[in-house]
């Protein structure tokens, strides 16, 4: 919902950041943007679309373009300065922050505390609006505190990719959190030779994934590695680089902070309607109404519900 974007590379989007959408139909100006990007002079600014713009820019930070590099753009390109006047009102509807928020991220579970905590890495300006009282008080207190190592997932989906990223850099960002993490390793026991194809096809999904040293054990090796295991196991699949970490308490870390880094946070505030304007969003609420360039749905077991307010129905979570 304007928040989530995707480039292939890092001249793919820098082309969109100076140009928009239209890039390729303009050959002669992928060339002026790799001449800027060289930081050299010369380009096309005919095309202006500062949402487009914005986008590509958290873009190209995702994919390692260098922030001055950006920055130097926005400050060339007067089209597509960081900052937009705001809209006074929507429908007689007034709006509390001038300037308005870069982005508006909904939903304070983990997902919503991280996106908040990344998004300011990069200074831009965000509010996390939560409907509780409190943050990580929805299904990610019943999260299974498992940092999985990715067997199970489709080899070459995005989910098996990012499961096996996300568990390689556990450890260091609970560190950096000061949360503890457990890299206990797990096994996959089965009791009947019948399913022993299933673990062979587990152990076969990880080596394409990506997950380091796993191992398929008999029965006595994986007794001897935990001896509390029922006994009559026939086979396990061993992989060292599951974890394990409190999600209750690594949300709060990452909550706390993303404030500390400036992030702003609006508790017991329900969104309530969100309408889309050309220069970005106006966001209602229970208490207030917001503007924003971009929204962040993280509202977990809702997010269904608030992808409605700005499109029409195409999932529903049950």
């Amino acid at each position: 919902m304007g928040g989530f974007f995707g480039v292939a590379s890092k001249e793919d989007c820098i082309f969109d950041l100076f140009f928009g959408v239209d890039y390729h139909s303009h050959l002669g100006t992928r060339r002026a943007g790799l001449a800027v990007y060289g930081e050299e002079t010369g380009f096309d600014k005919s095309i202006h679309n500062i949402e487009n713009a914005m986008a590509a820019a958290l873009s190209a930070l995702a994919v390692g373009v260098p922030a001055g590099i950006i920055q130097r753009v926005f400050d060339r390109f007067e089209a597509m300065e960081h900052r937009i006047e705001p809209v006074a009102t929507h429908k007689g509807v007034s709006f509390v922050n001038e300037p308005p928020y870069d982005a508006v991220v909904i939903g304070g579970g983990i997902l919503g505390c991280f996106a908040a905590r990344n998004l300011r890495r990069w200074n831009i300006s965000t509010l996390l609006l939560e409907k509780e009282d409190d943050v990580c008080k929805g299904i990610t207190r019943a999260n299974s505190a498992i940092c999985y190592a990715g067997y199970d997932n489709k080899p070459g989906s995005l989910k098996a990719e990012l499961t096996v990223r996300g568990n390689a850099n556990m450890e260091q960002l609970c560190r950096e959190l000061d949360v503890p993490f457990s890299r206990c390793g797990s096994l996959l026991v089965t009791y009947d030779e019948t399913t022993i194809p299933q673990l062979e096809r587990k152990y076969r999904n990880g080596i394409k994934s990506g997950v380091p040293d796993m191992k398929l054990l008999s029965g006595p090796e994986a007794e001897a590695m935990e001896p509390m295991l029922r006994p009559g196991v026939v086979a396990a699949l061993y992989a060292p680089t599951t974890g394990t970490m409190n999600p209750w308490q690594l949300g709060i870390a990452a909550f706390e902070n993303a404030i500390h880094n400036g992030v702003e946070a609006a508790m017991e505030t329900e969104v309530t309607a969100i309408h889309r304007q050309q220069e970005g969003f106006l966001v209602e609420t229970s208490k207030d109404t917001y503007f924003c360039k971009m929204v962040f749905n993280c509202a977990g077991l809702s997010a269904d519900k608030v992808q409605e307010f700005a499109f029409e129905p195409s999932v529903r979570l049950t």
